[in-house]
């Protein structure tokens, strides 16, 4: 029986070490090829397969699915929007502190979801948006230093589309100078620009407070 528990141990690392590798190496391809992978990702079960693997309970696997994601959402936007209904749940989901490299994808993805097509969050926009304040606020963690950066880049691009919730919220857990300050400490990019344009809808959705 021990020695049973040792090869289903070792057969099930060896194939998470499968899924992230090859997880990864899709990922360098949609960083290399940009919007031309579109033709070889709408024809595959790739995108079902991703639903499945940030489901699963190894957080590498997590991990690798949700930068995949994020990805393929900034690459080929057309082609992942029809499966983001059944996927911003569970994306939602990872939004988890306990795991901050599972978190600091989760974050990203959440962001870019939130630039390409933000009315397929509004079912769950509450939620995610408690989850990423949460984040945004809790002490860096020493392996993901990044984790608080993603999370106010992903509010600020909530933001942009949902200015009033945000505004509301932001103000009533005094999350405000935090989130000011994270963003003034990003390199000047697409992401600083999302962020800030969100601030400023924030602003201006909730002068009195602001």
């Amino acid at each position: 029986p021990s020695q049973n528990t040792t090869h289903n141990n070792t057969s099930a690392s060896s194939d998470v070490e499968v899924l992230v590798g090859t997880m990864n190496l899709v990922s360098e391809l949609c960083e290399a090829f940009g919007s031309a992978i579109e033709s070889l990702v709408a024809p595959s079960a790739l995108l079902g397969l991703l639903s499945d693997a940030i489901a699963l309970p190894a957080p590498e696997v997590r991990r690798a699915a949700l930068g995949l994601l994020g990805d393929l959402i900034d690459c080929c936007t057309a082609v992942v929007r029809p499966s983001l209904p059944a996927i911003v749940g569970v994306l939602t989901s990872n939004l988890n502190p306990v795991f901050p490299s599972v978190a600091t994808n989760a974050a990203w993805a959440v962001g870019l979801v939130a630039v390409r097509d933000a009315a397929v969050l509004a079912p769950v926009v509450r939620a995610t948006l408690e989850s990423l304040l949460e984040l945004t606020c809790a002490p860096r963690p020493a392996s993901e230093p990044g984790l608080p950066y993603n999370a106010a880049i992903a509010v600020g691009r909530l933001a942009v589309a949902y200015a009033a919730q945000v505004a509301v919220r932001v103000c009533a857990v005094n999350v405000f100078p935090v989130w000011c300050k994270l963003l003034s400490e990003l390199q000047e990019g697409a992401e600083q620009r999302d962020a800030v344009a969100g601030l400023c809808a924030v602003s201006l959705a909730n002068t009195q407070q602001v």
